[in-house]
């Protein structure tokens, strides 16, 4: 959920758009809290040893339910475009990021349209008793306590 904000708040600010190349897929996005606390768990519990854990948010959502859900916490409207492969690399590019980390953020964007970041565990609720953060819930809490640096106009 973080690496939204991390990677596409330039444009959010700037333009109220963001983009992608991942056409209409759907990503289950993780809070790094769940993580981070799936980890407490397993490293200061009992019954982890050898296991391993597939982390995901409580559903996959489309780049475009993302922008309705950013429109809705911001207060303005934000829009996602999805664009050829080669033209989001070209504007990777232009504005500044390395071709090595292009490529492999390109290659994040396959995985995404392939289905393959679509898929819904209940491991966060296994592991911690908690269920995970709803996307929505990430967005109301980061812009109230000021942690969305999205906004028109800030830095």
């Amino acid at each position: 959920m973080q690496n939204v904000v991390t990677f596409m708040s330039e444009t959010i600010r700037s333009e109220g758009t963001f983009y992608s190349a991942s056409g209409n897929a759907k990503i289950s996005h993780v809070d790094v809290r769940d993580i981070a606390a799936v980890a407490v768990h397993a490293l200061t519990g009992g019954n982890h040893e050898g296991r391993a854990y597939t982390l995901t948010g409580p559903e996959a959502l489309t780049y475009e339910k993302i922008s309705g859900e950013l429109s809705d916490a911001l207060g303005r409207p934000i829009i996602h475009v999805s664009l050829p492969p080669a033209d989001l690399k070209q504007g990777m590019l232009a504005g500044g990021m390395t071709e090595e980390l292009a490529d492999r953020m390109l290659d994040l964007e396959r995985y995404f349209r392939e289905g393959l970041a679509s898929n819904i565990s209940d491991d966060i609720k296994l592991v911690t008793g908690n269920n995970p953060r709803r996307f929505q819930n990430f967005l109301r809490e980061a812009a109230a306590t000021g942690g969305l640096d999205v906004e028109a106009g800030t830095g």
